[in-house]
């Protein structure tokens, strides 16, 4: 209102805030807290000041003067309330929750308030025992309120020993920090502060798990506790480590994993460890798991994981980026493999260092049946088998068997007696049945190793061929299939119809089996060693193979099973193919134009490489360093890494052209093949044909198709010219260009594809520029194909804008 006039009247004010209750305050305790500084003197003090032992006197306090609006009391009552509130909130959230405590409390000397803490509500999910024992461990809990310089609380937890450390000494304090909420938001910290409690008591009982197993065996190392969070050890070295904490949201233990030397391989099966983690809530039992497959993990990671265009035979997903290997888990022991989404290799990490491999292509309820979508892996129990170590596998059942001796049948005054050895069965194809005829006591407790459910007969534990002699209507069937061939078994040296007459059992002798004779059989697992398992997936060349690189030996088997099925493919989808019948087996043959071809698995190195054998119909028109360049040609550079379909399409499409044609384009193979022939030529760039189209190609085709496209008239080829017999600087790379080159046939020119793109691209113009200089220096001449004389001109005297200076190559 307006003191002046009296007839304005301004609106009266809303209450926004009321008053819900009044608490009556005494002026002496309010003004005389904790945190209230005493400064009150006596009048004699106030006139002389405060004396001194030693006569000395101090010179009276000055007191600061302070308005006269401001009442001291007033801020003291203030400053008590804001001390006061946020605790009395936090007694009521803490009584509402469960929560028993001393109440606000004057700490010693009165440094300040606090709440202690005297019980804590049930923790959910734990035993009542482990509940029992970790709260005995807690000495105190003390909560405080921090001002300086953020307004937090802080919880001081004291506990007594530790479940790893037999002591009972009281250890450092813990320390928490929460949020200072608002009022209405305090339920969030009681609710954290219980979940504190709630993850440390569920730490504690894996530690105590921990620690009593750890008192008999050998585990991994627990490399730190704070009650909070456990860090584990492992691997060779200590490398790597994971740390498990409790997630209070999920309820439910977490685990993050870490090392000191790259990536934990243990990271893809992080979901997998934590459900077991979960379901058994044994700290050693993971400790064990980690420890054991650390090793097949770590193979695994090595296996690429590259994605890759055009690697299906369908056209609807031909541009779907699709993985090399894809690795699956299914549990902290089990995982799957997938090659292109093709093929699946079931991998089982067993124990004492061993691991059991099968074709998961194939039902586990019904191995003659495969899963939709996925295509059996041909010739796998062949391949598997040639890192198979029987000696190493023969100790280990050794090692179990001496350490589990057969339980004693019953006990007479004579002493102990034992099962009688099972007796053979006359018929070698026969399962040898583990219960006698006149008793039905089992070896106790039975070796870790049992023989696998098979639909085929199966007298042994490992499926190794059998030694039947030949005479035998019970041959051995190939791996790869076809006619079936015997095999001699490394583990028994000659051959006859009953080897048990011949070797009476033993505990350390494991009886041979069939192979069966259909394709699945890579149906039952392989037991390998972590060690050849590694060996399956490490990266490494081949030897005697002209193709360069380092390749894991089970992706380049994968890769050649994977080209034969996309061979049979192409060969019943083109028409200028045609497939030809053949007896061999695993032997592909198809015929085009002139030339008739076969593909073959070679045995010689573990089925890891495809040969091509060309055979013309008429040798007279070849020669034979000719087709020697197209068998080399396709073994290093069509069936190679990443192995795509649109490498053997366009190899077939070069074979489809004329045979004066493909005369001169096997003359450039050569350079490609034998790359002594551009140094002993003294040619200034260096050819490759491209079999599909690079990305650094002009955008004209989509990348990853087929580099060689044609028809009876023209071909366009795509070619990567190399700067070669230069001295570069080092960490510089040659300078290269992808030249599209047309063919025509019936005017025998060689020219530069006329593509628009390719007309703003200095290089490309000129290299047009070199071909039509070429093709007026030397008209076409019928009988003689121009492809490889305009190529070898440009190899030689080809000069490009952007090249710059070069060091001439040193002679040797």
């Amino acid at each position: 209102d307006d003191p002046v006039d009296e007839s304005i009247v301004k609106e009266i004010p809303r209450v926004y805030m009321k008053a819900l209750g009044m608490v009556e305050f005494d002026p002496f305790l309010v003004t005389h807290g904790s945190t209230t500084k005493v400064d009150v003197q006596e009048l004699s003090e106030k006139i002389i000041g405060k004396r001194k032992p030693g006569g000395k006197v101090e010179a009276p306090i000055k007191r600061t003067r302070f308005p006269a609006y401001f009442i001291s009391d007033l801020a003291h009552v203030v400053a008590f309330a804001d001390e006061r509130i946020p605790f009395t909130s936090l007694e009521q959230e803490l009584a509402k929750q469960g929560v028993s405590h001393t109440g606000t409390t004057v700490e010693t000397n009165g440094v300040g308030l606090a709440i202690k803490i005297v019980q804590f509500p049930t923790v959910p999910g734990l035993q009542m025992k482990e509940e029992k024992v970790f709260s005995s461990r807690l000495l105190s809990a003390t909560i405080r309120l921090s001002r300086n310089p953020l307004s937090l609380w802080v919880v001081e937890w004291m506990m007594c020993g530790s479940p790893i450390i037999s002591t009972q000494s009281m250890g450092k304090p813990l320390y928490s920090q929460f949020k200072l909420e608002n009022l209405d938001d305090c339920e969030k910290t009681v609710t954290a502060l219980v979940g504190e409690w709630n993850s440390m008591a569920h730490l504690h009982s894996l530690v105590r798990e921990y620690a009593r197993y750890s008192r008999v065996v050998e585990l991994v190392t627990i490399q730190s506790y704070n009650y909070r969070n456990i860090v584990l050890e492992y691997g060779p070295g200590q490398v790597y480590s994971t740390s498990i904490t409790w997630s209070v949201g999920s309820s439910s233990f977490s685990l993050t994993f870490g090392g000191t030397e790259g990536m934990n391989p243990h990271c893809i099966m992080k979901s997998q460890l934590e459900i077991h983690l979960n379901k058994e809530r044994s700290l050693a039992l993971l400790g064990k798991i980690l420890h054991e497959t650390v090793g097949p993990v770590r193979s695994l990671s090595r296996l690429p994981s590259t994605p890759h265009k055009w690697m299906s035979t369908n056209s609807q997903q031909r541009n779907t980026a699709i993985q090399t290997f894809s690795v699956l888990p299914q549990s902290p022991t089990h995982v799957k493999i997938m090659f292109y989404n093709i093929h699946c290799v079931d991998v089982h990490f067993r124990a004492d260092g061993l691991v059991s491999i099968r074709d998961g292509s194939f039902s586990m309820f019904d191995q003659t049946k495969v899963l939709t979508d996925l295509e059996p892996i041909r010739g796998f129990k062949a391949f598997l088998y040639k890192y198979v170590d029987e000696a190493a596998l023969a100790r280990r059942t050794s090692q179990t068997e001496d350490d589990n001796p057969p339980s004693p049948m019953e006990q007479d005054q004579t002493g102990l007696k034992f099962a009688p050895p099972i007796t053979p069965p006359s018929n070698p194809l026969t399962p040898v049945s583990p219960h006698g005829q006149q008793s039905t006591f089992l070896q106790s407790p039975p070796t870790h190793r049992q023989p696998s459910a098979s639909p085929a007969p199966s007298p042994g534990v490992f499926p190794i061929p059998s030694p039947i002699p030949a005479g035998s209507p019970f041959t051995a069937a190939s791996p790869l299939g076809g006619s079936p061939r015997p095999r001699p078994s490394p583990r028994h040296p000659g051959s006859s119809p009953n080897p048990s007459a011949l070797f009476p059992p033993s505990t350390h002798q494991t009886p041979s089996r069939i192979l069966p004779q259909r394709l699945w059989a890579a149906a039952i697992p392989t037991p390998l060693t972590t060690k050849a398992f590694d060996e399956l997936c490490r990266p490494s060349p081949l030897p005697g193979s002209s193709s360069c690189g380092l390749v894991s030996p089970m992706h380049r088997f994968l890769g050649c099973v994977f080209m034969r099925r996309q061979l049979q493919h192409i060969i019943k989808s083109e028409e200028y193919l045609t497939n030809l019948d053949t007896r061999e087996p695993s032997v592909i043959a198809f015929k085009v134009e002139n030339l008739q071809c076969k593909v073959s698995i070679n045995p010689d190195n573990s089925f890891q490489s495809l040969h091509l054998k060309v055979a013309p119909d008429d040798p007279s028109q070849w020669q034979p360093d000719q087709l020697t360049i197209i068998q080399k040609f396709f073994d290093a550079k069509v069936v190679a890494p990443p192995y795509r379909p649109t490498f053997l399409s366009g190899f077939c499409r070069l074979l489809h052209c004329p045979q004066e044609t493909l005369k001169n384009i096997v003359q450039l193979m050569r350079y490609e093949v034998m790359p002594e022939m551009v140094v002993q030529g003294n040619l200034k760039w260096a050819v490759s044909l491209c079999l599909t189209i690079p990305p650094v190609a002009p955008n004209v085709f989509p990348v990853g198709q087929a580099g060689i496209i044609g028809n009876k008239e023209k071909i366009l080829i795509f070619m990567q010219l190399t700067r070669a017999n230069v001295q570069l600087p080092p960490g510089q790379e040659p300078l290269s260009v992808v030249v599209p080159v047309i063919y025509n046939i019936s005017q025998n020119q060689t020219i530069l594809a006329s593509l628009q793109k390719e007309l703003n691209n200095p290089s490309l113009h000129a290299v047009q520029s070199h071909l039509t200089s070429w093709a007026r220096a030397n008209p076409p001449t019928m009988g003689r194909c121009s492809i490889l004389p305009a190529i070898h001109d440009l190899l030689m005297n080809l000069t490009l804008p952007n090249e710059g200076p070069a060091y001439p190559a040193q002679s040797m």
